[in-house]
């Protein structure tokens, strides 16, 4: 699932866009329950303190994109998760603007983006993400994952 998509940008075939689209799933991406999904979070920037926040309590497999920005509230949280983290090519190479006006990653082209695959379980009694328990029946490969949505990802942004 893409939970902040356009038509045009989607990776999953269930989004959620802001726009009216009779294919979307939904206009809201933080109303919906991620956790039954492998969920991809590339959010306008000002939400990535909700978005961490949500992930934070409801766990679930996702890849988050966000620019390393250690000052910001949210940017401890999401440190704190377990999986995998990837740098991202600079901003005038991986983002793709669909509006006529400035995107914020393309305004500052210092930022260093980064990308986290990760799987966590929140309890239900605590907001403190938990490590998914591994065995040999369950083994979780963050890095087959992670190569293989990334380079779905990469090819549609290309086209």
């Amino acid at each position: 699932m893409d939970a902040f998509a356009f038509r045009r940008s989607k990776v999953a075939t269930i989004y959620i866009t802001p726009l009216h689209d009779p294919a979307a799933t939904s206009m809201d991406g933080l109303l919906l329950d991620w956790s039954p999904h492998t969920t991809w979070l590339n959010p306008p920037w000002e939400l990535l303190e909700q978005v961490v926040d949500k992930i934070v309590t409801q766990g679930g497999k996702s890849v988050i994109i966000y620019p390393q920005w250690p000052l910001q509230r949210w940017f401890a949280n999401v440190s704190k998760l377990p999986g995998l983290l990837l740098k991202i090519p600079p901003p005038r190479f991986s983002v793709v603007v669909h509006h006529p006006g400035r995107a914020e990653p393309r305004c500052n082209h210092a930022v260093q983006l980064l990308a986290l695959v990760f799987q966590v379980s929140a309890p239900p009694d605590s907001t403190a993400p938990q490590v998914p328990k591994v065995n040999s029946r369950n083994v979780w490969r963050p890095q087959r994952w992670a190569r293989e949505s990334w380079s779905k990802w990469f090819n549609h942004a290309r086209r």
